[in-house]
């Protein structure tokens, strides 16, 4: 499966909302970090990506997700991973980038810091 990435941007909250589905791995993860980039480019703003609809991701999208964040940073801004799936998030802790992302689960009710 490709990866497939819509965004808006959203001015009452002043954020990127970014919903990602498919698999983000070494071919389609360069696509990811221009497209994610050129969103920052163009505004500086919170970044959210919405990992509800994705499948699969790999160490490339892992360094795509640091860089990502990294970006918004520098912008003044923050990336927030929001839904990410049991395995998604399971790979986040082993690399403990649950420590470094701001994570939100949506289906807690309460967008609540899922990091710990």
């Amino acid at each position: 499966m490709n990866l497939e990435l819509n965004s808006r941007y959203d001015a009452e909250k002043r954020r990127w909302e970014v919903a990602a589905a498919g698999e983000v791995d070494v071919f389609s993860s360069d696509g990811m970090r221009k497209t994610l980039a050129a969103l920052l480019d163009e505004k500086n703003a919170d970044l959210v990506i919405d990992c509800g609809k994705l499948q699969y991701i790999d160490s490339t999208a892992l360094g795509v997700l640091v860089e990502t964040s990294q970006r918004a940073e520098r912008y003044g801004g923050n990336m927030i991973i929001k839904n990410p799936g049991q395995n998604i998030m399971k790979l986040l802790r082993i690399t403990n980038l649950d420590k470094v992302f701001k994570i939100e689960r949506a289906e807690s009710g309460n967008g609540a810091d899922d990091s710990e």
